[in-house]
């Protein structure tokens, strides 16, 4: 049932304050048994006060599984505003109700009623929705699907030596557009986390700028140079000697913050910024690197390096 803010159950919705009461109480009740593996959701939106089933439809979204259903109940229009009739019962009954006309007379035996089976957007997992309130889940869900939609593709062409996010070319040199390529490619590896349909805030595919000085990496990475110098084996030799015992993460944080300056002043978009640059989280103590953006924005236009 639902209650006001002090626990008390509530006879009707009248006030902003029942409705955002009713709102968050539908929100929390639809989470909490969605959760249960052992539990399947059938959910009807006929019913009650039209806020309610505002609530319940947009919950219902937010939290239900693939195997959930949301339905409406139709009941023929005669019988649909008849207190004294819920549902046809077992024996017909004969109802004497007042309309328009005066009063008539009704048999439950001729009442239709249908059960209309929802679409619906399945939205679990896809936007956030672990706000307390449902005025708060909204607004959290908006801002992911805002910033997602803003989101520009990602195109790297390394045999063209280009990057463009959206329409803009990004000049970044040879070494830069090997290592931002790397980032990238991080995003297109399988992912733990495979049940994701989207990165949103994800950091599982960023990594300690250790693991970019390994013999296995620098190969990797040497293997992008000579694609970009068009395939050359020479400028991957060359980058091998220089790097195979010589390089240290010092170097690559400059690098990557020459990525991120060039980022920064050809985008001339702040809002875009953070979804492209080379990004930064500290985690048990250490510092992981790794771009934001969603991994079905980027495309690659040739061969990029074994993974």
């Amino acid at each position: 049932m639902i209650s006001d803010e002090r626990g008390r159950e509530l006879a009707d919705i009248r006030s902003v304050t029942d409705n955002e009461q009713a709102g968050d109480q539908i929100a929390a009740f639809l989470r909490d048994k969605a959760s249960l593996p052992d539990v399947r959701l059938h959910c009807s939106l006929s019913g009650g006060r039209k806020t309610m089933t505002y609530y319940m439809g947009i919950a219902f979204q937010l939290f239900a599984r693939q195997w959930d259903r949301l339905y409406h109940v139709m009941v023929a229009p005669e019988f649909e505003k008849v207190e004294q009739f819920f549902y046809p019962p077992k024996q017909p009954r004969v109802l004497t109700v007042l309309s328009s006309r005066g009063e008539i007379t009704l048999n439950t035996a001729d009442a239709d009623v249908s059960l209309v089976q929802l679409p619906m957007i399945h939205l679990r997992d896809k936007v956030p929705a672990q706000a307390a309130t449902i005025r708060q889940i909204v607004a959290e869900g908006q801002k992911e699907i805002d910033m997602a939609a803003i989101q520009r593709p990602v195109r790297i062409n390394l045999a063209e030596r280009t990057l463009y996010i959206g329409d803009t070319l990004i000049d970044l040199s040879p070494i830069q557009l090997m290592l931002y390529t790397t980032f990238l490619n991080l995003k297109q590896q399988p992912c733990r986390f495979s049940s994701r349909d989207y990165c949103h805030t994800c950091t599982a595919c960023f990594i300690p700028l250790v693991d970019l000085i390994s013999k296995e990496a620098i190969e990797q990475m040497a293997q992008i140079y000579q694609t970009i110098y068009g395939n050359d084996p020479d400028k991957a030799h060359e980058l091998l000697e220089r790097w195979d015992r010589n390089l240290e993460t010092d170097l690559l944080r400059q690098q990557i913050s020459k990525i991120n300056r060039t980022i920064q002043d050809d985008l001339k978009d702040p809002t875009l910024l953070p979804y492209y640059k080379v990004s930064t989280v500290k985690q048990y103590g250490s510092s992981r690197y790794g771009v934001r953006v969603e991994k079905g924005k980027i495309a690659f236009s040739s061969v990029t390096c074994a993974t």
